[in-house]
Parts: C-alpha cells; structure tokens; sequence
C-alpha cells in the first residue's frame, strides 16, 4: 500500500496520501512533515462520518468521494472499498487531471486491501 502512496505522492500538487478506515483508523500514510497524520486522519474520519450521516438523510448510504477546499490546500477523500485513500493536495492544482490519478490509486488500494485482509 505505502508504494501507491508514494507513486500518487509524485503527482504535482499532491503534498501527501494516507489510507485509513471508516471510523478513521490510520492504515498507511505517506504524508509530509508539515502535515500531521493522526490529525489528517481525524478530519478525514469527521469528513466520512459528516457525508454519511447528511447521505442517510438523502436516502443514500455509500460515499464516493468527498472534497474539502480551504485556503491553502484541499483534503480529498475516496472510497476504496473497506478504507478511504485521504490525499492532501495544494489549492491551485486542477482536480480534473489530478482525479485520474487519485482514483486511479483507489482502485489500486481497493484490491491490495482486499488481497492483504483476505490472507488474515
């Protein structure tokens, strides 16, 4: 998991990746020094609770993505079936090209996780 962090760590604009479960339990992270993990993993765990409290509302449960836009940076996070891949990103990055690469590492994550937790 910590080498698709690190590969999704390479895109420009992309300042660090995390994996952390629903109730923001902190996997694997890959997250500069400027930037603290258990915090990130805290927000990110309020961001899931926060969208699937208001979806259930909707009469939806699954969450897919969720995006936190704030002055100097945003926070992304993205299913990847039992985890959520968390990505710190800077303000001016366009989230169109970036996406590709962030889902594209979802993806990725889904499958180890599910490859490593079924060995367990």
């Amino acid at each position: 998991m910590k080498s698709i962090l690190e590969k999704l760590n390479q895109s420009v604009g992309i300042n660090g990746s995390a994996v952390i479960t629903h109730d923001g339990i902190p996997v694997v992270s890959v997250i500069s020094g400027q930037t603290d993990e258990e915090k990130t993993a805290a927000i990110g765990a309020s961001l899931i609770r926060s969208a699937v409290k208001s979806l259930g509302e909707l009469g939806s449960q699954e969450v897919q993505s969720v995006c936190l836009e704030a002055s100097r940076g945003r926070i992304l996070l993205v299913s990847a079936g039992n985890v959520f891949l968390v990505v710190v990103t800077d303000p001016t990055i366009n989230l169109d090209t970036t996406m590709l690469d962030i889902k594209s590492a979802a993806n990725r994550l889904q499958k180890a996780a599910s490859l490593e937790w079924s060995e367990h």
